[in-house]
């Protein structure tokens, strides 16, 4: 396998090669079970040192991401990683990756200074873990936006806040059974009985607005 190394990044050489390797195992490049190269072959072809290659090795082993089998060979191991890749949990990651990426550039930032605003954030989250889902739903996809940002705005890192409407639900089985699942469903108090209908399983809350 290749990886390149870019000797002028601020990341580190052996963050990178971790990195490379990591994303061909979710990406499904690898698969449980692909015969990884020795730590003398890979620092070969990388142009680094075998001491990096071995602290690699030891950190996705340790990660349950490799596994080494008899006669000292390192295979990809049948691990959380490997398992979200056959469930093509990547495609969604992307996705948002690209929004992301796309907004950056659209805003002149470069790759650096991306790459250091998502470290910050991911340290700045850490300690509260995965954030909520909450849900609002309402009649109108234009005023159910508003309110949604609203409550957003006012719960902050606590949970992130999505928008439907009755009649998606209703027309979109797939989006009824994720709405259903998320952590709390909150709408207007007429809309409470018809939603307790669609979705009875939810967590839902009727809430009341005073327009302004």
């Amino acid at each position: 396998m290749k990886i390149n190394i870019d000797r002028d990044s601020a990341v580190p050489i052996h963050r990178q090669v971790r990195d490379a390797l990591e994303q061909a195992v979710f990406s499904g490049a690898l698969q449980v079970g692909a015969s990884l190269p020795s730590v003398r072959d890979l620092a070969g072809m990388a142009g680094i040192a075998q001491m990096t290659v071995s602290k690699v090795y030891a950190e996705l082993k340790g990660a349950g991401v490799i596994e080494t089998r008899a006669g000292s060979r390192t295979y990809v191991a049948d691990g959380p990683l490997a398992r979200m890749a056959a469930q093509g949990v990547l495609r969604d990651l992307q996705a948002g990756a690209d929004a992301l990426i796309d907004t950056a550039l659209n805003l002149g930032l470069s790759a650096e200074v991306l790459s250091t605003v998502l470290a910050t954030r991911i340290a700045a989250r850490q300690h509260l873990g995965p954030r909520k889902r909450v849900v609002m739903v309402g009649l109108f996809s234009e005023a159910t936006d508003r309110y949604a940002a609203s409550i957003a705005a006012q719960i902050g890192d606590l949970a992130r806040v999505q928008a439907t409407t009755v009649e998606q639900i209703t027309a979109d089985p797939a989006l009824r059974q994720d709405v259903e699942a998320a952590d709390l469903v909150l709408t207007f108090a007429t809309l409470g009985a018809e939603l307790a209908g669609l979705i009875p399983a939810a967590r839902l809350v009727a809430i009341r607005f005073i327009p302004s």
